[in-house]
């Protein structure tokens, strides 16, 4: 099992890590710039100490020159006075390399490694030419480090120690602000959770808590929609199951009256006897049957065998089916369909097209016209198919029409289940198509949308 830990503690932990990288990122990035900059200081430094003793040197080499003397160690001491700085050593000699002037302090062992090297190293000094470029002196000098100086070395152990403790405080302080506010994510959190496992026990009027928290405002919203939904699916299945018992007992009562009748003899077993009987199997076969496929429509993962299926002739065949209906009703059904064929399963959509005209016919107003039209969109290039008629329907049906076993006033003088709708919308959904209906309460007009979307068609 996945081991689980807490909003809060994860908060805390983020909260802290970050901090740590921001801290650890900015140490790095301190360290390395502080690097170059004490490099690019160490070369300019030591460029300006190089620069002084030569251009003095020079000066003095020409002072000698036109004095026609030679140049002493009094003669150097006198000119070099005014370092910018103390080097950690200077040494001065002739051509053949004879000390003329020499200055060392008592540095670090890292000084006199420096400097034992450099008086090793003859390559390392420098030489100092007279005007006319013979080179008259050598010398090599030891410009000290950034942090060779006390006070210089005082400041970055300072500024280090000052940026340690603030990375320290800094995770403190974290550490306590996220204490801070995981708090209240987990009150926040809990509370949540409580309410969605009284939904789970089967509460049906918990108060969900508001937020502050925008992702906990949209779990509180999502929560209070779960419920809704879960407390109105359950009306409509007590519902449904009221309706199928009622709708089971009428039958039912009808055969078992009339059996005993002819087992006790009340009844005689006439063709008028039998016919009631198969009437009522029949209404109990057919109400099964529709329930069973509404069942399979609805069940998850129901697979559709599907095919180019031929709209135009589908249709035409249920026109033709439900001509003597239409007569009996002085009714007319009108087509505009072109040659129109799409992808579906092809049992399903004849019974989907037969519900749709069935419903027409049977409520449809005497002498009305029932009109039947495909056609595409222009703008989303989706087919559409619109089915027509002339009702008088309660706001009550139109908003209810898909609903299982729903009967309207009409529907419920006549011998039907009130499932056939809720087959074409089942229908529709599990092909991923639309189907949509609007009622003109003026003009008494029905009609049935379905939009053919996620389905391959073709038109002409």
């Amino acid at each position: 099992m996945k081991k689980c830990t807490s909003l809060s503690a994860r908060t805390t932990l983020l909260l802290i890590a970050g901090i740590a990288v921001f801290s650890l990122t900015l140490i790095l990035i301190l360290h390395f710039s502080s690097n170059r900059l004490l490099y690019n200081w160490q070369e300019m430094e030591t460029k300006g100490m190089y620069e002084y003793v030569e251009q003095t040197l020079s000066e003095l080499i020409v002072s000698s020159i036109s004095q026609n003397k030679g140049i002493t160690n009094t003669d150097i001491t006198s000119v070099l006075k005014d370092f910018p700085y103390l080097p950690n050593w200077l040494i001065i000699t002739d051509l053949d390399y004879n000390v003329l002037y020499f200055y060392r302090q008592n540095g670090s062992g890292r000084q006199m490694q420096n400097y034992m090297r450099h008086m090793q190293d003859i390559t390392a000094w420098r030489p100092i030419a007279a005007d006319d470029g013979k080179t008259v002196l050598y010398y090599s000098i030891g410009v000290p480090e950034f942090t060779e100086t006390k006070s210089n070395d005082t400041l970055i152990k300072s500024f280090r120690l000052a940026l340690a403790l603030a990375c320290i405080a800094s995770l403190i302080l974290a550490f306590l602000a996220s204490q801070f506010f995981s708090r209240r994510i987990k009150k926040q959190t809990m509370s949540l959770v409580a309410v969605l496992e009284s939904i789970a026990g089967g509460a049906r009027d918990a108060v969900i808590p508001n937020s502050s928290i925008k992702e906990f405002s949209q779990i509180a919203s999502a929560a209070a929609t779960l419920q809704d939904n879960l407390l109105r699916e359950e009306t409509i299945r007590r519902q449904w199951a009221s309706d199928i018992a009622h709708d089971l007992r009428t039958p039912l009562t009808v055969l078992q009256g009339t059996i005993e009748g002819l087992i006790d003899g009340v009844f005689k077993a006439d063709a008028q006897k039998l016919q009631t009987l198969n009437t009522q199997v029949k209404h109990l076969s057919s109400l099964v049957n529709a329930l069973s496929l509404l069942s399979k429509l609805e069940t998850p993962g129901y697979i559709l065998h599907k095919e180019t299926v031929s709209l135009t002739d589908t249709l035409t065949n249920a026109v033709s089916f439900f001509s003597s209906q239409t007569q009996e009703k002085n009714m007319e059904i009108s087509t505009n369909l072109n040659n129109v064929s799409i992808n579906a399963d092809p049992v399903l959509f004849e019974r989907l097209i037969s519900n749709l005209i069935s419903n027409a016919v049977e409520y449809g107003l005497n002498g009305t016209e029932i009109y039947i039209t495909a056609e595409k969109s222009l703008s989303s290039e989706a087919l559409s198919l619109s089915i027509s008629n002339y009702a008088e329907l309660s706001e009550e049906t139109v908003q209810r029409a898909f609903d299982r076993l729903y009967q309207g006033k009409i529907s419920r003088t006549n011998d039907h289940s009130g499932l056939g709708l809720s087959i074409v919308q089942a229908i529709v959904k599990a092909h991923g198509w639309n189907i949509s209906l609007q009622y003109d309460k003026d003009q008494k007009k029905v009609t049935f949308i379905i939009i053919f979307t996620k389905s391959l068609y073709s038109w002409g």
